[in-house]
């Protein structure tokens, strides 16, 4: 917040028709308007930039995945590009759009969600990012689901694809992160796995008072074991040619143990195949 005050200062040093409580408003308006995801230095931070009035940010640090935590307000941060997904359009609560592109980068100490927001999302979603290295400038984080620090890019940030000086060795392609069947565990948020289909498939419906859907189960197994897997709704639908024999790769599948006390691999949203 100091950083956010300091900002405001310097508005009201420029703006002399402006007061303070003017600016509270117009800041307020800016977070909602972002559906909460701007911190209050980054909606200072873009207000100042819109009225035109130079706020010299410090420089931004380069950060390790493995070090990020929630609440950093201007980092650069490598890595890799494990996964993207297909761009996603919303509707905010004004009845404005908007858009979002994720991706999973990963720098060799760690594996980060990132989530590029508005028109870089739109121009990064032509590029193929998969397997590129990137670099975020000018990325904010804030805490994701089940408490997982998430990257995101918003007005202020940049993405280098491919950046100068940066060797492509120096960062993990997913076959070198890939988990073997045996070591999956109860305490792992997420895996990347690779196995064969063993057993056949089977695809159920089903219904519930607000909602239908699909869910698909099977088993894959590696040379170390072999464990369950569950597609929900549209990954469900993405895998219904899936046959016994079939060899299929997950991105971000979710550990849960099932009623018997079992792990499984969920397949959902944010899962990849």
């Amino acid at each position: 917040m100091a950083e956010a005050e300091e900002i405001i200062e310097k508005i009201l040093a420029k703006r002399g028709d402006l007061e303070r409580e003017d600016i509270r408003i117009l800041l307020d308006k800016k977070k909602k308007d972002s559906g909460g995801l701007l911190s209050d230095e980054g909606a200072a931070r873009l207000l100042a930039q819109e009225l035109l009035i130079d706020v010299k940010s410090q420089e931004a640090v380069e950060v390790r995945i493995k070090d990020l935590i929630a609440g950093l307000g201007d980092v650069t941060v490598s890595g890799r590009v494990l996964a993207e997904w297909p761009i996603q359009e919303f509707r905010r609560a004004d009845g404005s759009s908007g858009r979002m592109l994720r991706l999973l980068l990963a720098d060799g100490g760690g594996e980060v969600r990132c989530v590029v927001w508005g028109m870089k999302a739109q121009e990064l979603s032509s590029l193929g990012l998969e397997s590129k290295i990137i670099r975020v400038r000018h990325g904010y984080t804030r805490e994701g689901l089940a408490d997982a620090v998430e990257l995101h890019v918003g007005d202020r940030g940049e993405v280098d694809v491919s950046p100068p000086g940066v060797r492509d060795d120096e960062y993990p392609k997913l076959e070198e992160l890939l988990t073997d069947v045996c070591e999956v565990n109860a305490e792992q948020r997420e895996v990347n796995l690779v196995g064969v289909v063993s057993t056949p498939p089977r695809i159920i419906s089903f219904r519930k008072p607000d909602r239908e859907g699909l869910v698909l189960r099977t088993s894959i197994g590696d040379e170390t074991g072999s464990i369950g897997v569950v597609a929900w709704n549209e990954r469900a639908e993405e895998l219904k040619g899936l046959n016994k024999g079939n060899v299929i790769q997950i991105v971000c599948g979710k550990v849960k143990r099932n009623a018997a006390g079992f792990l499984e691999v969920h397949l959902g949203k944010r899962s990849k195949i």
